[in-house]
């Protein structure tokens, strides 16, 4: 059976592999050439001491032997009176040092044949190592280069069903977020709170459900946006953030407001509409019944920026927060949260002031007025000053926490300050007559009622 296809975990090891190959094939061809000069350099200085050595000992011997001859011929000569005989030392010397040159010769020969043979051995013993070495090291890779396509092959298999599976799961899972964006489209329209429906371009908004008809703001004027903590038949609830008493609706709202979360837009700011879409998706989770409502035509003006503006911004910004915790009327029961809520708007303003995050140039100091100073005298002198004051580039922000009444056999509720006796529907105090006072205002009006 051929080997298993290698996984791709094992490329950077068969990578390894090869490189290795080859630093050994370098390493071989270094040592080959090292050899090489190595060899040729002490092969001359052997030869060199070699033929020193031969022509000394050579030496040695035939001129001992000529000594004795040249000994011998000088009796002969004295004897004879041979004077020819003179020149034969001579001749000897001659012929001595031919036979020493001779002798020399022949025997360097032969050793440089014997080295050159050496040499040959051991040019043919490396060459054949090299081949060898070169030879294992094409084996290994041509090896390599399959062990790595079979590796790529089952790796372009693998990721082929991979993406099958993929498409298959994600199929199924758009299938599952269909049917269940249209089962909580169903409960939310039945439950009469925000709908989801397609606009022209082919998106998605939020709108108000059109079942009933859920707001109590009377005729909204153009120049406000009104935006209610619950709808017509319900009351708001409070829970905690970290510790501390606050308005259901109040609590969502004001983070909505500094959330990236809002910004369904993505133009790094946060207008009113999605502050309140926000706020509204995250109230239908729970399973309190308080659905908020909003109304007006300057919904989509910037309330934030999630980034400093330093420039391009004017106008300012005119603020009326209220939150009435304690009664005078002993049948309102006191709640905790309103002075929170209202106190709490008050530090996200300033913070958002200092860090240039307001959509206007500028804050002028809240006016603030928490339970005792919560009356229904100071807080209708408290828009009459707003309404006067504001200019054009302005904006306005009307804020009210605390107990609100239905207004009987009238679409509207009324607004119980900290001094209030009359819950039956004081014309003063009622929701849609403070809207209606705010379309006699210059500015932008943003008026929130949580309650």
């Amino acid at each position: 059976m051929p080997d298993p296809a290698p996984h791709e975990d094992d490329l950077p090891r068969l990578r390894a592999d090869r490189d290795a190959l080859r630093a050994e094939r370098d390493i071989y061809q270094e040592e080959l050439g090292r050899l090489r000069s190595s060899f040729a350099v002490e092969l001359q200085s052997r030869l060199e001491a070699s033929g020193r050595d031969v022509r000394t000992e050579v030496e040695t011997q035939v001129n001992a032997l000529a000594n004795r001859w040249k000994w011998l011929l000088a009796l002969v000569t004295a004897a004879a009176g041979l004077g020819g005989f003179a020149s034969i030392p001579g001749w000897i010397d001659g012929k001595v040092t031919k036979a020493v040159d001779n002798k020399v010769s022949t025997e360097v020969a032969e050793e440089l044949n014997e080295r050159q043979r050496q040499v040959d051995d051991a040019m043919e013993r490396a060459k054949t190592k090299l081949e060898v070495t070169l030879s294992t090291t094409q084996e290994g890779v041509a090896s390599l280069r399959k062990e790595v396509e079979n590796a790529a092959s089952a790796f372009r298999e693998e990721s082929a069903d991979a993406v099958g599976d993929f498409r298959e799961k994600a199929a199924m899972a758009l299938k599952d977020v269909d049917a269940h964006a249209s089962k909580t489209k169903e409960e939310i329209t039945e439950r009469g709170r925000l709908a989801i429906v397609e606009d022209d371009a082919g998106g998605t908004k939020v709108v108000l459900a059109t079942k009933e008809k859920v707001t109590w703001f009377g005729d909204v004027p153009a120049n406000v946006v009104a935006i209610g903590g619950s709808e017509f038949k319900q009351f708001a609830s409070e829970s905690e953030d970290k510790g501390v008493r606050m308005g259901r609706f109040s609590v969502q709202f004001q983070r909505a407001l500094r959330s990236s979360q809002s910004d369904t837009t993505a133009d790094s700011s946060i207008s009113w509409r999605e502050a309140f879409e926000w706020t509204a998706r995250q109230m239908a989770k729970t399973d309190f019944k308080q659905s908020p409502v909003l109304e007006g035509a300057r919904a989509n003006e910037t309330a934030f920026f999630l980034k400093a503006k330093r420039t391009g911004k004017t106008g300012v910004l005119r603020a009326v927060l209220v939150g009435c915790s304690n009664f005078t009327n002993s049948n309102m029961p006191e709640l905790p949260g309103p002075a929170n809520d209202a106190l709490g708007l008050k530090k996200l303003l300033e913070e958002g002031e200092k860090a240039h995050l307001l959509a206007k140039a500028s804050l002028i100091p809240p006016k603030v007025l928490v339970n005792e100073n919560a009356t229904s005298a100071q807080m209708l002198a408290a828009i009459t000053t707003v309404i006067a004051d504001a200019k054009a580039e302005d904006l306005v922000l009307f804020f009210f926490s605390g107990h609100i009444a239905q207004v009987p056999t009238e679409q509207t509720k009324q607004l119980i300050a900290y001094d209030t006796k009359d819950t039956s529907g004081d014309k003063s105090m009622r929701a849609d007559e403070i809207v209606k006072g705010f379309g006699k205002c210059a500015a932008t009006v943003v008026v929130i009622i949580d309650g």
